[in-house]
């Protein structure tokens, strides 16, 4: 996997570029100038000689250079029939003999691509389906700059660094930063999008993909997990990732190393269950056990990664299990990522499907909150196979979204915990209101395959595993699955289930435990402090706003930190 840069004028420092993207790959660096601007490219090398899949590539027949960062699953070989030893050879063969567009709408696979016209006046670009491989870009009066890091943008377009109040906002609402990126004027590559910069003009493009006629998910996990490198499996005791397991079974194939976690708190400890599962499975196994000195150290090393702030409780078990993988000579990590957005596997999705299409049901479900135990509540909604963790913040949260006008709305209160009468949430409203369907489940999970599954478990995913030196593979996100799910009837988290027992696992669901460490991160009154001067310093937010979420403490807890290590606040 590759960081990338390309700007039309030399404004950072080269080695500025270099430190920061080495993050995303530190096998390999090349920088070469182009007109009045330079192009960079960072590398992990995870097979094949060095001189393999090297970059920057001219294409000359096109007077054009190539970026890649990604992996191609699967080439139509109407295109191409030789073998090559890369994704980038076979790529830059392609752009070579075909039109840009056509191209891109034959793959499948996580990419980000920039093809770049030698002129100076064309750049094309193109980002995959669910948004796997980051891209951003930006401009400088009439000038543009693209990458893989969002800072290096931000720092293209003025050396102080400017922060966007939409994307603060967002961040203190989820956690994470929804659409765009928390910094002024640096704007995100929408997945499963071309843009072509012509002449100072922005084009856009929805990429039309082809439909699958064999669709299984036999044949997603198997273009995953084909591979001559090492692989290990983050293995948890939930549906997505045993759904893969029972692929290895059925083959009678392991993998060369299962990782799970294990807490002290029994609420988010699953090694037990994995160890019964793995009687049967038999796979070659490591059981992490961060001591609470090890979590924090964690902590320091993952704010040091992340470009933009993250407040997701996979953050350490997901670093955790990326460096164990690296540390035991794997190549690639295999992820259940993806599993709970297209399969409906949150807690909202189970308030959702109860609630929203029925009005009655509604209304009586708000009439028995405050008279009924809040266990026999959560039973109810079937809230204990979705999840744990305190029942009082799931019934606030329930209570607000019951009385939700549209889905965004019932979604940006089930995501952020925020009141229905916040004023944060009718602001939310506008920032993402092109996102904005109508109210049906298939538009949810469309909601979170957009929103939450980019914005906060691909963006975690992707920088912990390169700056870990490892590749992160998710089997469930790819066009043969996609389609399959076009065309099939939905059944939700059933169709896995059926899935796993179908290929010889005997396995029953279990309480969905987030593969998360329970860590009780209370905010100090100097982080509050610290955050409040850096909000009002970079917006015109209230932080007081945002207090009535559940999940307040924990976000100010790592912004604060997330400021403090990127050297923003002393």
């Amino acid at each position: 996997m590759c960081g990338l840069f390309y700007s039309s004028i030399i404004k950072l420092n080269p080695l500025l570029i270099k430190e920061i993207l080495k993050n995303r790959g530190s096998d390999d660096y090349n920088f070469q100038y182009l007109n009045n601007g330079y192009i960079a490219h960072s590398r992990l090398i995870f097979s094949g000689d060095k001189l393999d899949g090297i970059q920057p590539v001219d294409i000359k027949n096109k007077n054009s250079i190539l970026l890649f960062n990604g992996e191609i699953y699967s080439f139509n070989n109407k295109l191409t029939n030789e073998y090559h030893k890369s994704d980038t050879a076979v790529l830059s063969d392609l752009l070579s003999l075909n039109n840009f567009n056509e191209v891109i709408k034959q793959l499948d696979g996580m990419y980000s691509i920039v093809f770049i016209h030698k002129d100076g006046k064309t750049i094309q670009v193109a980002r995959d389906y669910y948004g796997q491989k980051p891209l951003y870009y930006g401009f400088f009066k009439d000038e543009i700059v693209i990458s893989s890091s969002s800072y290096l943008c931000a720092k293209y377009l003025s050396d102080s660094v400017n922060f966007s109040s939409d994307g603060i906002k967002q961040y203190l609402a989820f956690g994470f930063i929804a659409k765009e990126s928390i910094y002024e004027n640096v704007f995100e590559v929408p997945p499963g999008t071309i843009m072509t910069f012509k002449n100072g003009v922005l084009f856009q493009e929805k990429i039309e993909y082809k439909n699958y006629t064999l669709n299984t998910l036999d044949m997603s996990i198997e273009k995953c997990i084909n591979s001559s490198n090492s692989t290990a499996l983050a293995l948890s005791s939930g549906v997505d990732s045993m759904a893969i397991a029972s692929y290895y079974y059925k083959l009678k194939k392991k993998p060369d190393l299962a990782i799970t976690i294990a807490s002290n708190d029994k609420e988010f400890d699953e090694s037990e269950k994995v160890k019964e599962l793995n009687k049967q499975l038999k796979f070659p196994i490591i059981i992490l056990k961060p001591t609470i000195e090890e979590i924090h150290d964690a902590e320091l090393r993952l704010m040091k990664i992340l470009d933009e702030p993250i407040s997701d409780s996979g953050l350490v078990p997901n670093l955790l299990v990326a460096e164990s993988a690296k540390n035991n000579g794997i190549k690639i990590l295999i992820t259940g990522d993806g599993g709970d957005e297209l399969f409906g596997g949150y807690n909202r999705h189970a308030l959702f499907s109860w609630i929203i299409n029925n009005k009655y049901k509604a209304l009586i479900l708000d009439k028995i909150i405050s008279n009924l135990p809040k266990k026999i509540i959560m039973n109810i909604l079937g809230y204990t196979r979705y999840g744990s963790g305190a029942l009082d913040i799931r019934l606030n949260i329930m209570e607000s979204a019951i009385k939700s006008s549209s889905l965004l709305e019932f979604y940006i209160i089930a995501l952020s915990g925020l009141s229905i009468n916040n004023n944060v949430v009718k602001s939310l409203l506008n920032i993402l209101n092109k996102d904005n369907k109508n109210s049906n489940f298939k538009n949810l999970l469309e909601l979170d395959q957009k929103i939450y599954l980019k914005g906060n478990n691909l963006y975690r995913s992707d920088r912990i595993s390169l700056a870990s030196g490892v590749e992160s593979r998710a089997p469930f996100l790819n066009n043969i699955l996609q389609s399959y799910l076009n065309i099939n009837k939905y059944n939700g988290k059933k169709d896995l289930i059926n899935y796993i027992n179908f290929n010889g696992v005997n396995y029953s669901r279990n309480k969905k435990m987030g593969f998360s460490i329970n860590k009780n991160n209370i905010a100090s009154s100097d982080d509050i402090s610290e955050v409040i001067n850096f909000i009002k310093n970079n917006s015109t937010l209230n932080l007081d706003d945002f207090k009535d979420s559940p999940y307040f403490n924990n976000r100010i807890y790592y912004l604060s930190k997330w400021l403090k290590q990127r050297q923003i606040l002393n």
